[in-house]
């Protein structure tokens, strides 16, 4: 692995530990442990890690730097996933090689044309970006909230952003999960969606919570 690369998957690492995992320490077994030594002190050198008991932890600069990685990496994942139909494991492995070279640009705008997606396909949170804090729309989003969807469009669940068990359970009862079909048929006095053959009232507020990808126009 070249040094470069080297040095992102430290920092990208670290933060998951720092931030995940509780832990200090990134491993990386497979390289040798003399360029893992250089790679650590030019790092430390630029300002980016510093070293704390037995591991290290991320500068200023440093959190800032492996945010971003993650970010690119997680949204790199999403977009594999739900627009090429790759697997998790397919889309990790390409999230890989995006995390070194997509710039902020092309990353915001993946970002809004995903939707502004919370986590990655494994349930990971995406550190938001600025465009999440601006909630910038000026990319048609390839995902959009039950509550944005054109009355009479159809969308496939995506996933479901709530911290409510009671509403997550509720939804999974209803069989409204990811990968499930929804057929939205009104918006007032209340949602009112198709999910096979049954039709379910929601309220205004769990629409917001549930976001789909939109199908053709034609049902395809």
């Amino acid at each position: 692995m070249r040094n470069h690369d080297l040095a992102d998957e430290i920092l990208e690492t670290l933060w998951i530990f720092i931030h995940e995992k509780n832990s200090r320490f990134a491993f990386f077994n497979d390289q040798p442990q003399e360029q893992m030594r250089q790679v650590y002190a030019r790092l430390v050198e630029e300002g980016k890690i510093a070293p704390a008991g037995e591991g290290y932890i991320l500068t200023e600069r440093g959190e800032e730097i492996a945010g971003q990685l993650v970010r690119r990496h997680r949204l790199t994942e999403r977009l594999f996933c739900d627009v090429l139909g790759f697997s998790p494991a397919e889309a990790h492995r390409v999230g890989c090689g995006f995390e070194h070279f997509l710039e902020d640009d092309a990353t915001d705008a993946v970002c809004t044309f995903l939707g502004h997606p919370p986590c990655c396909p494994n349930g990971r949170p995406i550190p938001p970006g600025d465009c999440c804090r601006r909630r910038t729309s000026r990319v048609a989003p390839l995902i959009t909230s039950l509550y944005d969807l054109e009355n009479g469009r159809k969308g496939k669940v995506v996933f479901v952003r709530t911290e409510d068990h009671v509403v997550s359970d509720r939804l999974m009862a209803l069989g409204i999960y990811p990968g499930q079909m929804v057929h939205l048929h009104q918006k007032i006095p209340s949602f009112l969606v198709q999910v096979d053959q049954t039709e379910i009232g929601l309220e205004a507020a769990v629409a917001r919570s549930i976001f789909v990808r939109p199908t053709e126009r034609n049902g395809a």
